[in-house]
């Protein structure tokens, strides 16, 4: 049976060279996947778990991928799941020298012996050399450079949609007063002040709540001692994030924009107190 790599010397040296990253392309990746991590930290973008998922898987791929440049098993890279100690493993694994596999070693030296010097100087395992600590204070600097611009930008960008929303929850409010005292009840729904449907700028269709025919405080909003928030009804968007809860406290509610106090309050629910 062919196989892709059949035991030859020159693909022996082809096999160790498979799916491995120099020192420097290490630093780069790992120093790219914390970045764009801090970066989303910072933000209120949605679906951040899974992006930051992605990224974890990211940095085990890179670090699998240097584990073999250097010889070691790449089962190694599970260490980087280790909070704290993964900082130390990424600097480790980032000056380990790519030459210390004693299967490398071995290659090369019977490369060495060859009569061909072009087969040589083709498969030679060159010495990588690392980043000096000019080129990583340099790729370090642009790095903050580039999320100091980037992450006003986009809070800049969340802030102007949650200026939106705030606009569009005090307009469904007057819409609700004046029906209420051109009928003396509040509507059902959204549909009877000519709203329905209307979404917020996230894509989420704004959630409103009349209590005129609810029991109990279950599907009100409520905060630690302040149940409900409103008196006669409920209007909020569920946020960045798409999901909501009817606490204030809620780590699924805490990025809603709401109306409390019966209109005293329109904003985000972690700025309420």
């Amino acid at each position: 049976m062919n196989t892709p790599f059949p035991h030859t010397k020159e693909n022996d040296m082809k096999r160790y060279n498979t799916f491995t990253i120099t020192r420097p392309q290490y630093w780069a990746g790992i120093l790219s996947v914390i970045a764009l991590a801090a970066f989303t930290m910072s933000t209120k973008a949605t679906d951040t778990d899974a992006f930051l998922a992605l990224l974890g898987g990211c940095s085990i791929a890179l670090t699998v991928a240097r584990c073999r440049d250097a010889g070691l098993n790449g089962w190694w890279c599970l260490v980087i799941l280790v909070p704290i100690l993964n900082s130390f493993v990424w600097i480790y694994f980032g000056c380990i020298r790519p030459d210390d596999h004693p299967k490398k070693r071995n290659a090369i030296e019977k490369l060495e012996l060859e009569p061909d010097g072009k087969l040589v100087d083709r498969l030679r395992i060159h010495k990588q050399q690392g980043f000096t600590l000019f080129e990583l204070l340099v790729t370090i600097t642009l790095m903050y450079i580039f999320a100091v611009i980037a992450i006003p930008f986009y809070n800049g960008i969340h802030q102007a949609r949650v200026a939106h929303a705030i606009g569009d929850i005090g307009e469904i409010h007057m819409r609700v007063q004046a029906f209420d005292l051109s009928n003396r009840r509040y509507p059902t729904s959204l549909a009877e002040i000519g709203l329905e449907g209307k979404v917020d700028p996230w894509g989420n269709p704004y959630a409103y709540l009349s209590f005129d025919d609810v029991e109990g405080n279950g599907p009100k909003r409520k905060n630690k001692n302040m149940v409900p928030v409103n008196t006669h009804y409920d209007v909020y968007s569920v946020g960045p994030d798409g999901d909501s809860a009817t606490p204030f406290t809620s780590i699924p509610g805490r990025d809603d924009i709401v109306m409390a106090g019966d209109g005293t309050f329109f904003g985000e629910v972690e700025d309420f107190e």
